[in-house]
Formats: structure tokens, sequence, C-alpha cells
């Protein structure tokens, strides 16, 4: 082997090495924002912000049966959102140490991008005070939001790189 091809797999492999550490970074983001999409709508509730009565009830009638059911539910959405972020998360923390290759998981980053992305709707359709108390928090919200969707992103684009630098890497 000339120098040249040891310098092509020095470069392979430091990029290799980048791709798989934002991976596995991208993918600890992924579990603490799931984290933060609870805390979040936990505090909105326990702010006053959002009435988790008037909006799990609404247009329903108002039995302790129904209400059961519609807690119950509030709580099955609730870990859907835990569990999703947490499989995402450890997936691509996994891929990028090397100790599974899967990618059903890209699927679901693609599903939870495109959630994110429309849940900004909320920002600009909603009467926001800009004067008001409430302006700082939705601002802090928003830009939590985007910086959520830039490491979805981030670990789909990552995961394309990575699994494209393995296919490359075996071909030689």
């Amino acid at each position: 082997m000339d120098a040249k091809s040891f310098e092509y797999n020095d470069k392979l492999d430091m990029r290799y090495r980048k791709v798989s550490n934002s991976l596995v970074v991208s993918g600890m983001g992924i579990i603490f924002f799931g984290l933060w999409s609870v805390i979040k709508v936990f505090a909105e509730v326990a702010f006053g912000k959002l009435d988790l009565m008037g909006f799990l009830m609404s247009d329903l009638e108002d039995t302790p049966q129904m209400r059961t059911l519609m807690y119950a539910i509030f709580v099955a959405v609730i870990l859907f959102v835990i569990l999703l972020h947490y499989y995402i998360g450890r997936c691509a923390i996994q891929v990028g140490t090397g100790r599974r290759k899967r990618y059903f998981y890209l699927l679901l980053a693609a599903f939870l991008l495109y959630l994110d992305i429309t849940g900004f709707e909320q920002y600009f359709t909603s009467e926001i005070d800009v004067y008001g108390t409430q302006f700082d928090v939705t601002v802090a919200s928003f830009l939590v939001d985007v910086a959520n969707c830039a490491t979805v992103l981030n670990l789909i684009i990552s995961s394309i790189i990575y699994y494209s630098l393995k296919k490359i890497a075996g071909e030689e």
C-alpha cells in the first residue's frame, strides 16, 4: 500500500469517528428533548397556561368514567412521547457506538421531525402578548423547539452519512 491510501484511510477513519460521535450526542439530545417536552406540558398545566380538564373534556360528557378515560389517554400520550424519544435516542447511541445496526429509528426520527415542524404552527397562529409576561417564555420555548428540530435533523443526516461511510469502508 502506498502513502496515499494510508492518508485516505486515516481521513475516512477520522470522518467515521466524527459522525459516530455526532450520532451519540444527537441520541442523548433526543432523549433529553423528550423529557423537556413532557416537563413543558406539566409546567403549562401547573402555571395555568393550559387548562388540562378543559382541553381533555372539550365537547365531551363530564362523567367520572369519561374523565378517567381522558386521563388515561393523556398518560398514554405522555408515555408514548417519552418512549419514542428514548427509542430513537437509544438506537442512535447504539449505532454510533457500533453495537447495533438499525434503520427503523430513522423512520421514527423523520416522523418526529415532521411532528416538531407542524408544532411550530402554534407559535404563529395564537395571540402572543408582546408586552405581557408570557412573551419571554414563548420565545424561549420556540428556541428550544428549534434546537430540538436541529438535533433531530442532525441525527438523520449523521445516520445517513454513517451508513454511507460504512458502505464505502466495506467496499475497500
